[in-house]
C-alpha cells in the first residue's frame, strides 16, 4: 500500500469512529430542541386571542364606510 492510501484509510476510519458516538448526541440534542419549542409553541397558542381589525387600502379614505370589510383574526 501507498503511504497515500494508508493516510486515507485512517481518515476513513477516524471518521467513522468520530460519527458513531456523534449520532446519538446529535439525536439526544435534536430532541430536546424540539421537546423545548413544542412547549414554547403550545403557550403561545395558548395565550392567544381574538381581536378586531379593520382591513383599509390605500383607497379606503376615499370609499364610503360601508365598503370597508372588518374581519376577525387571532393575535
Amino acid at each position: 500500500m501507498r503511504t497515500s492510501d494508508r493516510v486515507e484509510s485512517v481518515i476513513l476510519v477516524l471518521a467513522v469512529v468520530v460519527s458513531i458516538p456523534a449520532a446519538p448526541a446529535a439525536a439526544a440534542i435534536g430532541t430536546a430542541v424540539h421537546e423545548s419549542m413544542s412547549d414554547c409553541y403550545t403557550e403561545h397558542a395558548q395565550t392567544r386571542h381574538t381581536v378586531t381589525a379593520t382591513v383599509i387600502n390605500d383607497r379606503a379614505a376615499d370609499q364610503p364606510p360601508s365598503t370597508r370589510k372588518t374581519i376577525t383574526v387571532d393575535a
